[in-house]
């Protein structure tokens, strides 16, 4: 999966919309017109070796369920998973036991389409061996995918797509099917104009909106109106209840907060390699929820493409609210743990990463497409392309000029590395720079960070191409068409010299910047992921 995504969406997309799950029959099969095995309920899944391949699970409730926490060997291929509510996702949480939870399989799927309420499409926790590959994630109800205190879990191939569907996001221009099949009774409820989930539930009121009429606090994805302020245009999911409309009816966007993925807990060898994602407001996260006993160790994100990033909050609400949700944009790798946190061997390889400045709307917003904060040693970025292009909003709120980053560290980053953090062969591409508009490729940002600790460690840039500093920075194609030599490389609280290359045993508190054309031996650093992938 290699070249800019954007040149192949289209045929992605309309494979995805062709697929979707709309129809209350029981359809005929693509090659041999065989009726498909179509299940109106609940499987429930209680031992080992137990495969689930080609079915059709299409349940509000919920239709596929475990009971007990000591499962091998699951299989769940070439089936649909649809049109459940966030709390009945495919939601798996095995013992801490060793050896168990071992040999997991989901390939092929196509699940989502969340029909109400909040969470992810498939929630994994305890995982000690699997692989999620070749399945389509279309509109979550947050992330597409969370796991959690798991290992040698491989995320391969697979496509992230559309994030969650409140206030009428529709940019796969689907939306008419999802509220046609809720209009037929056929689940996707969330689409439907009727009596419920408005003032004290998943509006605002107790539920998943704002807390209290004042709009002064949110209580999960929500803001005005649980999944939207304004509800599902033009009828309605928010304000005055599930498709009111009415006198409480505002003129907002908020499409909810999403990610392709979000790790937690202590997960080790976890590779995400060769997926796409579109339409998201996030990529790829790793997050120790500040707990600084949880750490992430032999960490590989590999050839992945993300682009069309969404921001969720386009109209500031999260600003407003008593929430640690404040983004409404993310980029496309953010990796952050505390100061003191064991987390080592990171890898951030071979991934296109493609921003549009455009969507960056809000003070919170994480403005960076590459994003590590905290203690992580061994950190390799290495081989990226990273993409900022389009044009500032019309809408831009925040004061002054828009500010991002290409890759942004702070915190104590490689704290107890005897290695520098290396970044090699990146290209750091900028479409258009504007008089409004400033960009860093890398920004090392040294200011204390509070729990995640201060940037001190080392960094080597290291670009085969470029025999010198200097004409690294010079390179227009690796470095990209920035104004001047410091906004291609940016150290907080530093002086212009230290865009020279500087030598890594030089005493000082703040990082300190070398520059080579070959680089040191990473390879102890990395794992082979080979023998997971399915």
């Amino acid at each position: 999966m290699s070249g800019d995504i954007s040149s192949g969406l289209s045929t992605a997309e309309a494979t995805v919309q062709a697929r979707y799950d709309v129809d209350n029959v029981a359809r005929a099969g693509v090659t041999d017109g065989q009726k498909e095995s179509w299940i109106d309920g609940k499987i429930t899944v209680a031992s080992d070796n137990v495969t689930l391949d080609g079915l059709r699970l299409h349940s509000y409730n919920g239709s596929l369920k475990f009971d007990g926490n000591d499962i091998d060997n699951f299989v769940l291929q070439n089936s649909y998973v649809t049109g459940f509510t966030g709390s009945n996702a495919i939601s798996y949480t095995g013992d801490t036991t060793a050896s168990t939870n071992t040999g997991w399989t989901i390939k092929g799927n196509m699940i989502g389409g969340v029909s109400g309420g909040t969470g992810g499409s498939l929630n994994l926790t305890n995982i000690t061996q699997g692989s999620v590959a070749e399945n389509v994630f279309f509109r979550p109800a947050a992330a597409h995918m969370y796991l959690t205190d798991s290992k040698l879990v491989t995320v391969h191939n697979n496509f992230f797509y559309h994030g969650t569907h409140a206030d009428g996001a529709n940019f796969d221009n689907s939306l008419t099917k999802f509220q046609a099949a809720a209009d037929k009774g056929w689940g996707y409820v969330g689409f439907n104009g009727d009596a419920g989930y408005g003032y004290s539930g998943y509006g605002f009121g107790y539920g998943y909106g704002a807390s209290d009429a004042t709009f002064s606090k949110m209580g999960s994805y929500g803001g005005y109106g649980g999944y939207g302020p304004t509800g599902y245009v033009p009828s309605g999911y928010g304000l005055d209840a599930y498709g009111g409309g009415g006198s409480k009816q505002a003129d907002f966007l908020y499409y909810g907060r999403n990610y392709i993925a979000e790790v937690k807990g202590d997960s080790d060898y976890i590779n995400f390699s060769g997926n796409w994602g579109a339409y998201n407001s996030g990529g790829i996260q790793f997050w120790d929820e500040g707990d600084a006993s949880h750490s992430f160790e032999f960490i590989s994100i590999q050839n992945n493409d993300m682009t069309k990033f969404i921001n969720a909050d386009q109209d500031g609400l999260l600003a407003t609210l008593s929430s640690r949700h404040k983004s409404g944009l993310v980029g496309g790798v953010v990796f952050q743990v505390n100061d003191g946190s064991s987390s080592k061997n990171l890898l951030i390889k071979g991934n296109e990463i493609y921003g549009d400045i455009g969507q960056i709307l809000n003070n919170n917003d994480l403005d960076a497409l590459i994003e590590i904060g905290g203690e992580v040693n061994g950190v390799v970025i290495d081989g990226n392309t990273i993409d900022w292009s389009g044009a500032v909003s019309s809408s831009e709120r925040i004061t002054g000029s828009v500010i991002n980053q290409g890759i942004h560290l702070y915190g104590d980053v490689n704290g107890a590395g005897t290695l520098p953090i290396l970044v090699k062969d990146n290209v750091f591409k900028t479409a258009n720079i504007t008089s409004n508009y400033e960009s860093s490729a890398l920004f090392l940002n040294t200011a204390d960070q509070s729990t995640l600790g201060i940037l001190k460690s080392d960094v080597l840039i290291n670009d085969a191409g470029n025999s010198t500093f200097n004409a690294w920075i010079a390179n227009t194609t690796d470095v990209g068409n920035y104004a001047t030599a410091s906004d291609k490389l940016y150290v907080y609280g530093q002086t212009a010299s230290v865009y020279a290359p500087r030598d890594f045993d030089e005493a000082g508190n703040n990082s300190d910047i070398g520059f080579q054309k070959d680089a040191y031996d990473y390879s102890a650093l990395t794992y082979d992921f080979s023998s997971l992938i399915a």
